[in-house]
Formats: structure tokens, sequence, C-alpha cells
């Protein structure tokens, strides 16, 4: 195109040379309505034409190009940093989000595993004080039965005692111990008060 441009730009140089520097100054009235000046004027049209849109063209349109093409990268550039931005605060609250929640759960299952161990306690020591306490009342009730026994025994043996000493004394017949422990055992088999007492009332 440009060439084009310069080709008709030289024809119009040659063919109206002496019409475009030699404009008649005998007529009178406005130059614009005279027909022999009409190819001057088509001359310095085009050159103007032509000479703005060269500088158009070649040094006001590529730098426009430049600034446009600048300003769009830098938008392009913004846009994409804007977007890396909002995507990484995004994932980051999501990783808040599953910190917390990991937080949670674990804190919520140290609480229940510190409520079961305590609740396992509780129950091993209270069996355990369970355990002691039976174990020693079994011992003191055979504690308080081998007493309840060894003091029917002496009771036996101290009444059979009495009973032979009081008999020779009396009667002055000699019963066989054995005889006599014997009933005094069945006499106090007999009584209430050892049947009580052997009920532990």
């Amino acid at each position: 195109m440009f060439k084009t441009i310069k080709f008709y730009i030289y024809s119009l140089c040659l063919f109206n040379t002496f019409n475009a520097f030699s404009a008649s100054k005998d007529k009178e009235g406005m130059p614009q309505l005279d027909v022999s000046t009409y190819p001057s004027l088509i001359f310095w049209l085009i050159l103007t034409f032509g000479f703005t849109f060269l500088v158009l063209k070649f040094f006001i349109t590529p730098k426009l190009s430049e600034i446009l093409n600048q300003r769009k990268e830098r938008i392009s550039a913004d846009l994409f940093s804007a977007k890396s931005a909002r995507e990484e605060a995004e994932n980051s609250k999501i990783s808040q989000e599953k910190s917390i929640s990991s937080a949670k759960n674990k804190a919520n299952k140290i609480v229940k595993d510190a409520i079961e161990k305590t609740k396992l306690k509780l129950q091993e020591t209270e069996k355990k004080a369970k355990e002691r306490l039976t174990k020693n009342l079994l011992d003191a009730e055979k504690n308080i039965s081998d007493a309840k026994n060894k003091s029917l025994k002496n009771i036996t043996l101290i009444s059979t005692d009495i009973a032979v000493s009081i008999s020779k004394k009396v009667s002055g017949i000699n019963i066989k111990e054995r005889i006599i422990s014997k009933n005094i055992s069945d006499q106090i088999s007999q009584s209430d008060d050892f049947k009580n007492l052997k009920a532990g009332n």
C-alpha cells in the first residue's frame, strides 16, 4: 500500500509540476473555486494526507498499539494475579477449616479417651474396694464364728468341770466327764440363745 501511495504522489508531481507551483495571480476570487487551481489543491491534499498517513502508520499507530498491548498485558497479569490470590486464599481457608476440624476431632478423641480411662479406673478401684471389703467381711465372719465356737467349747469345758465337782461334793458319785459334756452340749445347742447366736442375731 505504501508503494502505491508513493507511485501516485510521484505521478502527480510529474504531470502537474507547473500547475502545482504556479497558481494564477491574475484571476480574482477564491482560489478554491478556480478550476485551474484544482491540480495544485489536489497535490497538496494528497501530499498532506500522505504525510499524515505515514506519520500515523509508522509513528503514532505503533506507539498506540504498543501502549494498548502493554495495557492489555498488564490487565491480564493483574487478573491472573487476582485469580491466583483468590485461589490461594480459598485453598488457605479450606486448609484452615480442615486443620480446625482435625483439631476438634483430636480434642474430642482425647476427652473421650480420658473419660473412658477414668471410668475404667473407677470401675477397677470400685471392684478392688468391693473385693477387699468382701474379704474383710468374710474374715470378720470367720473370726466371729471361730470366737463363738471357741467360747462354746470353753463354756462346755467349764460347765463340765463345775458339774463334776458339784456331783462329787454333793452326791459323792463320780460321773464321767464325757457324759456330762455331751449333756451340756445338747442343752446348749437346744437353747434359744444358742440358736440366735448361731443365726447371728
